[in-house]
């Protein structure tokens, strides 16, 4: 057996005994079986599936910019997909770090600052009140242990970046921006289903990693745009040191695989209309917590990703719910976010609830 294959045989062996032990449903383990017979796919274990996590899709915003304050216990919640998209993380991970990795600017600046999180959140990983999340890790003196990937981390190992070590432990990705003078992108760990790259905006502000959003738009709706990014930019200020803030980041897909490590096939997606929109297009989000800190005199920003995916059909069951996507599409400055699918979904929703939504 190759040192790939047994690799992915091990992560099998270890996802199958803790799943178990923990009482979790076969489905979970089901996902995985593709990558351990296959031994070089890249699926993702959320596409093409459909997250079955209703608390964050029942609570989910659809604005541009919508934050709210959170606590430290919610950082990091446990879901349904949270073991396997970790355990994923880690697969990516041992096949090329480079990929899934990486920072830029000021080693020792980046070093130090990704040391400090990484200290904070294996505390509270392994102190957390959901016992289903602290069954997950070990932590003793400097090292903690991640049972689902079966490893130990030292906590002070120079080969091992500390941004690295955390991105391996959390289902969460993690990106890491200095907020001296303009926020800039210095580090990531991101193994996300996703067309976004870490490769491409290291080193970038916030201000240029947005710039798209608003690039072709003119006049009134550009401006707004800008202003936009400008409030999200001044929620990164000292007054927040310290305050955990969570956001839903959203949008419509047509193309459920959405990755940043999609195969060769190309994906041909049928003509999409109000009658088969419920089964073929997806509702995308990303469950992101903004957590700012210092390090030596300088602000830090970390941003903690997860992403969730569901079918507009599951959507449809909640009338609130797609009552907040309606309105969130009706919005100008949100209208890139429908990938052009705005008036379908709008009509698609508004034939499931004629009930709800024409009130």
């Amino acid at each position: 057996m190759g040192e790939r294959a047994a690799f992915l045989a091990l992560v099998f062996t270890v996802v199958v005994s803790f799943c178990s032990a923990a009482g979790n449903t076969p489905r979970r383990v089901e996902c995985l079986w593709p990558l351990v017979l296959e031994g070089t796919s890249l699926r993702h274990p959320n596409l093409p599936g459909v997250t079955h996590d209703q608390k964050f899709l029942r609570s989910a915003k659809f604005g541009f910019f919508n934050t709210s304050k959170t606590s430290y216990e919610e950082l990091f919640p446990f879901d349904d997909r949270f073991i396997e998209t970790l355990v994923m993380g880690n697969i990516l991970y041992e096949k090329d770090p480079h990929k899934v990795f990486g920072r830029r600017g000021d080693a020792d600046a980046t070093w130090d600052a990704s040391l400090k999180l990484l200290n904070f959140v294996t505390a509270k990983l392994a102190s957390h009140s959901d016992g289903q999340v602290a069954a997950l890790y070990s932590r003793e003196d400097r090292r903690l242990r991640c049972h689902p990937i079966g490893k130990s981390f030292s906590l002070d190992n120079p080969r091992e970046h500390p941004l690295a070590i955390l991105g391996r432990v959390l289902p969460d990705d993690v990106l890491l921006v200095e907020l001296e003078r303009q926020p800039t992108m210095i580090g990531g760990f991101v193994a996300f289903p996703s067309n976004w790259s870490l490769r491409g905006n290291l080193g970038l502000t916030l201000g240029q990693i947005h710039a798209y959003v608003h690039e072709d738009e003119e006049g009134e709706l550009k401006e707004k745009y800008r202003k936009q990014i400008e409030a999200m930019q001044r929620l990164f200020g000292p007054e927040t040191l310290g305050i955990p803030r969570v956001r839903n980041n959203w949008f419509v897909y047509s193309d459920p695989r959405v990755a940043q490590y999609p195969d060769n096939s190309p994906y041909r997606a049928p003509v999409i209309d109000v009658k088969n929109a419920g089964e073929n297009l997806y509702l995308r989000m990303e469950r992101e917590v903004f957590l700012t800190f210092k390090v030596r005199g300088k602000m830090y920003l970390a941003m903690f990703l997860r992403p969730f995916q569901y079918r507009l059909e599951e959507v449809a069951r909640y009338p609130e719910v797609a009552g907040r996507l309606v309105e969130g599409l009706q919005d100008p400055v949100n209208a890139y976010r429908g990938s052009g699918f705005n008036e379908v979904v709008q009509a698609y929703l508004r034939q499931k609830l004629p009930w709800y939504l024409e009130n």
